[in-house]
């Protein structure tokens, strides 16, 4: 995603069943190459614990 008032600033946002799968991400073989490609671009990782309130609702677009 990208902020509305900073496009620039780019947000991944990426959903794991549990911690393990999570970390069993950091440790494949795509997730290093993107660390190795972005490590003098990207400025923070911050993971965040949260609770889905409605999957797959899709954004209304004429109420932008």
């Amino acid at each position: 995603m990208t902020d509305k008032e900073n496009p620039a600033r780019i947000l991944v946002f990426e959903m794991y069943v549990n911690a393990d799968a999570y970390k069993a991400h950091l440790e494949t073989d795509h997730f290093k190459k993107y660390k190795g490609t972005t490590q003098d671009i990207v400025k923070s990782l911050k993971l965040r614990d949260t609770v889905p309130i409605l999957l797959g609702a899709k954004p209304n677009m004429n109420s932008q």
